[in-house]
């Protein structure tokens, strides 16, 4: 029986870190491409596990200081540590939805994904973690293809924005 038991969670561990390595390769894309088409300085920092922080929220115009609580997350443990992730998980998600609007994507599908830190800490329901991870990577993959599209500010188009100021 343990024999079975380190397979099965061996499988499990092969596969999650499959997800996360195919998760942190098209969010870091996304971002890189999204950070190059708005002219931000260091785009290359997308790459970077706490560069991509940086670069999300400089995207979503948001306070830098919140990297901080990344950096506190990754190197405390209990209680500070959870807090600190819960903090930088919900400011992470209305980066996002910053981004999303800007970009009209679904934030639905990313926030999800967010959501798979929290139920991957209940046991009983860790078995959702892989199809939220999916769910996560299908809003990730949306945003990557909307950063090849034209920006969309105030449910107007730029082009229509330029197009109006030169009188036509």
């Amino acid at each position: 029986m343990p024999e079975e038991l380190i397979k099965s969670l061996s499988t499990i561990f092969i596969v999650m870190t499959i997800f996360s390595l195919i998760n942190y390769i098209i969010v870091s894309l996304a971002l890189y491409k999204i950070a190059k088409k708005e002219k931000l300085n260091k785009p290359w920092l997308a790459w970077i596990p706490v560069g991509n922080a940086y670069i999300l929220i400089s995207l979503g115009k948001g306070n830098i200081g919140f990297v901080f609580t990344l950096v506190v997350a990754m190197f405390s443990t209990g209680l500070i540590g959870d807090i600190a992730m819960a903090i930088y998980t919900v400011y992470s998600v209305y980066m996002y939805f910053v981004i999303c609007k800007k970009y009209n994507v679904s934030i639905i599908p990313i926030a999800i994904g967010a959501a798979s830190l929290i139920v991957s800490m209940i046991p009983f329901l860790s078995i959702l973690v892989i199809p939220m991870y999916l769910i996560n990577l299908y809003g990730q993959l949306k945003l990557l293809k909307a950063a090849d599209k034209e920006i969309i500010e105030n449910n107007k188009n730029i082009k229509t924005k330029i197009s109006l100021s030169n009188g036509r």
